[in-house]
């Protein structure tokens, strides 16, 4: 069993692997799942109390599940951008980061779709290029022997940022 209280979420990595009871009893919320139908192993919490994270409130976390229900990955979901002192203050922890990406293009295209209501559409495709943390970064990565670190800041995210904490894979 891992004791750490559920306002100490730099310990989240050590629930990787584990069952989704031990994530519940541990960070005192209960998960829901999001879509079955198209997310079948990813589950959402809506937290009671806003909590923080190096500062950051935070009152959505969810975690996504292998078949066997045992956690691959946890992401935070914080409901505003993240800037350089929040990077910063993770390095003490995790050390330096393995990449980070900021915006090289960005394209944006408008328009009104085809059908009777015809909505308005718009489209960003951005490239990235590896950069610094002086360069307002989009995301982040740390590459660890047991577990792997995500920071994705605004493009991607339904909220602001999220932060991820996940089992390590190839594809980062």
């Amino acid at each position: 069993m891992i004791y750490f209280k559920p306002t100490d979420p730099i310990k989240l990595k050590y629930l990787l692997g584990k069952d989704i009871k031990e994530a519940k009893k541990i960070l005192q919320t209960d998960f829901t799942i999001n879509d079955p139908t198209y997310f079948p192993n990813i589950f959402f919490s809506k937290l009671e109390v806003v909590r923080k994270f190096h500062e950051i409130p935070y009152s959505y976390i969810s975690l996504k599940l292998d078949d066997a229900k045992k956690i691959q990955s946890i992401t935070i979901h914080f409901t505003k951008k993240v800037d350089n002192t929040f990077y910063n203050s993770l390095i003490p922890y995790y050390g330096k980061p393995s990449k980070i990406h900021v915006v090289d293009t960005k394209t944006v295209s408008e328009g009104y779709g085809d059908s009777e209501f015809k909505p308005h559409l718009k489209q960003s495709i951005i490239t990235t290029r590896e950069g610094t943390l002086e360069e307002n970064p989009i995301a982040i990565f740390w590459n660890k022997k047991t577990y792997q670190i995500k920071v994705l800041n605004e493009f991607g995210t339904l909220f602001g940022s999220d932060l991820t904490f996940r089992l390590p894979t190839d594809k980062f």
